[in-house]
């Protein structure tokens, strides 16, 4: 998914994800993919600080819209969508069209990608 991504245009150092880390996005996108929300890892072991959504919202407005890789399900830890979540905080939240498939928690939570801009 990040090769396809990378190949409609989008910037690895505009990848997200949200309430998700895995080293092997950063290995694959080649820049590290910016964790937003709450991840259950320390910032020594996903390689740097996880953003908050006031973090979220400042790169937004300072820097445009940016791709963040979404769970479409609920997974053991996390019960709300990213996507209410997100549109709940002021954000405006639209699919990316890919064709490759990402999944998580054994392959029974679906990831996709979303554009993330500013909506207040």
């Amino acid at each position: 998914m990040v090769e396809e991504l990378r190949a409609l245009g989008v910037r690895p150092e505009r990848m997200a994800t949200y309430e998700y880390y895995n080293s092997a996005l950063d290995y694959y996108a080649g820049a590290r993919v910016q964790p937003v929300g709450v991840t259950g890892l320390r910032e020594l072991t996903q390689g740097g600080k996880t953003w908050d959504l006031a973090e979220l919202r400042a790169d937004v407005r300072a820097n445009g819209p940016l791709v963040m890789l979404v769970r479409t399900l609920p997974t053991r830890r996390n019960s709300g969508l990213p996507v209410e979540q997100l549109r709940a905080d002021g954000f405006v939240i639209e699919p990316v069209g890919v064709e490759s498939a990402f999944v998580i928690e054994n392959g029974r939570v679906p990831m996709v990608p979303v554009w993330v801009r500013e909506g207040r």
